[in-house]
C-alpha cells in the first residue's frame, strides 16, 4: 500500500516539475531533478517486482539461450547492431542470473535490469524500424527454437520498465492531472478462484467433436484427455477438474460489483486482455441495470485476441452469473461461426474491447547515463 502511494507522489511530483499544458504523451524533460525521479521510480519499481522478474527470467531461460544459439551460427541474417546489442543482453542476463543465485542487494538487480531496459526499450516500440527488425529476426528463428520469440520475451522481461515510462507520459498530461492531484482511495483486491469441472468424454462431446473430425479442436481435445488421465488432475468419471484463478480483470470488476464500489472505469493493465476477458467485459458492459441496478462500463487498453486457458468465470454474488455468462457465449459462438466461415487463407485478427491500446511515451535515455557507471561497478565486482 506504502508502495503504492509513493508511486501516486511521484507522478504528482514529476506533474509539478514538467509543468506542460498540452495533453500528449512526452519525452522526458533533461531537468536534473526530472531525470533523478524517473530513475528513482524506475528503480524502485524494479526492486518491487524481482520476484516476478526472476519467475519471467527463469521461464525463459532456455529458450532464450537456445535462440541466442541460433543468432550466433547466423551473424549474416541478423543486423550488425541488433546482433551485439542481443549478444550484450545475453551477457547481462547470465549475470542478472548470477546475481540473483548470490542473493545480491536487490537494487544492484534492478540497476541492470533498468539498463538494459534503456537500452533495449526502441525494440518494442510500435512502428519503429527496430521493432521490424526483431520481428524480422523473430520469422526467421521461430521454428527452430520452438516457438519462443525474442519481442514477448522483451516484452515481458520490460514490463516494469514500460509500465513506469508510461506513467512518466500520463503525469505529463493535463487530462490525467486531476485524478493524479486528488486522494485516491487504494483497495486491494484478492485473488479469486474456482473449481472447474468438464466432461472430457460421453454423448454430448462425442457429438460436438464429430463436427470436428480431423481438426485442431479435435487434437486439442485429445491432449485435454490426455492430461486428464494424470494422478495430479483430480479426474473422476470421465471430467477433468482443476482449480484456476479468475483473471485480474474480471477479478476487480466482479470484487467492485459485488462491494458496489465506484472506480474510474479504465482498467489499466500491463498487458493486453486475453480474448475471454475482453469478451467477458463486452457482455458485462451490454447487460446495463440488470446486474441489480449497480453497473459501470469498464474499458482496458485492448485485447491481442490470444486464448488464455485455463479460463474461469468470476462471481457477481447474484443470480445474475448465468444471465452474463449466456450471453458471453452466445457472443463467442458468433465469433467461432464467422471465423469458420472465412477463407482457411485469411487470418483472423484480433477482437478488441474497443479501446485503443496506449500511445507508449518516447524512450528517454538521458537518465540512463547516470546508470552506466553503477553497472560497470556491478560488472567488474562479478569478475573479480
Amino acid at each position: 500500500m506504502a508502495y503504492l502511494q509513493e508511486i501516486k507522489h511521484q507522478m504528482r511530483q514529476l506533474g509539478h516539475l514538467f509543468g506542460v499544458d498540452r495533453d500528449r504523451p512526452v519525452d522526458v524533460s533533461p531537468n536534473e531533478a526530472t531525470q533523478d525521479l524517473v530513475l528513482d521510480m524506475l528503480l524502485k519499481c524494479h526492486q518491487h517486482g524481482l520476484q516476478k522478474i526472476r519467475q519471467r527470467l527463469e521461464k525463459h531461460k532456455a529458450g532464450f539461450d537456445a535462440y541466442m544459439a541460433e543468432v550466433r551460427q547466423n551473424p549474416g541474417t541478423v543486423d550488425g547492431v541488433l546482433h551485439d546489442e542481443l549478444c550484450d543482453l545475453e551477457n547481462g542476463l547470465n549475470l542478472v542470473a548470477r546475481t540473483f543465485k548470490e542473493q545480491r542487494p536487490d537494487v544492484e538487480i534492478a540497476k541492470l535490469i533498468v539498463w538494459y531496459a534503456s537500452l533495449l526499450a526502441k525494440y518494442l516500440k510500435d512502428g519503429s524500424s527496430e521493432l521490424r527488425l526483431l520481428e524480422g529476426l523473430d520469422q526467421h528463428f521461430a521454428t527452430p527454437v520452438g516457438g519462443f520469440t525474442m519481442c514477448c520475451f522483451l516484452e515481458e522481461l520490460f514490463t516494469h520498465h514500460t509500465a513506469v515510462m508510461n506513467l512518466v507520459s500520463l503525469s505529463a498530461s493535463v487530462r490525467f492531472r486531476p485524478l493524479i492531484e486528488s486522494n485516491l482511495t487504494i483497495v486491494l483486491v484478492p485473488g479469486e478462484h474456482h473449481a472447474v469441472s468438464f466432461p472430457v468424454r460421453g454423448p454430448a462431446v462425442d457429438a460436438t467433436l464429430t463436427a470436428f473430425d480431423k481438426t485442431a479442436l479435435s487434437r486439442m481435445h485429445d491432449n485435454v484427455e490426455t492430461i486428464a488421465k494424470e494422478p495430479w488432475s483430480g479426474t473422476q468419471h470421465d471430467n477433468f477438474t482443476f482449480q484456476s484463478y479468475v483473471h485480474a480483470e474480471c477479478a476487480l470488476i466482479a470484487y467492485l460489483h459485488r462491494h458496489k464500489l465506484r472506480a474510474y472505469p479504465y482498467i489499466g493493465v500491463s498487458k493486453l486482455a486475453c480474448y475471454s476477458c475482453s469478451r467477458y467485459i463486452h457482455t458485462y458492459n451490454a447487460a446495463g441495470k440488470e446486474l441489480d441496478g449497480f453497473h459501470e462500463c469498464f474499458f482496458t487498453r485492448g485485447t491481442r485476441g490470444e486464448i488464455c486457458l485455463p479460463w474461469v468465470s468470476p462471481e457477481l454474488g447474484t443470480d445474475q452469473d448465468k444471465m452474463v455468462q449466456g450471453k458471453m457465449i452466445e457472443e463467442i459462438k458468433q465469433d467461432m461461426e464467422a471465423l469458420l466461415g472465412r477463407d482457411a487463407a485469411r487470418r483472423a485478427g484480433p477482437g478488441s474491447t474497443g479501446i485503443p491500446e496506449t500511445e507508449k511515451p518516447a524512450p528517454a535515455h538521458n537518465w540512463a547515463s547516470k546508470l552506466k557507471e553503477h553497472v560497470q561497478e556491478i560488472i567488474r565486482g562479478q569478475q573479480v
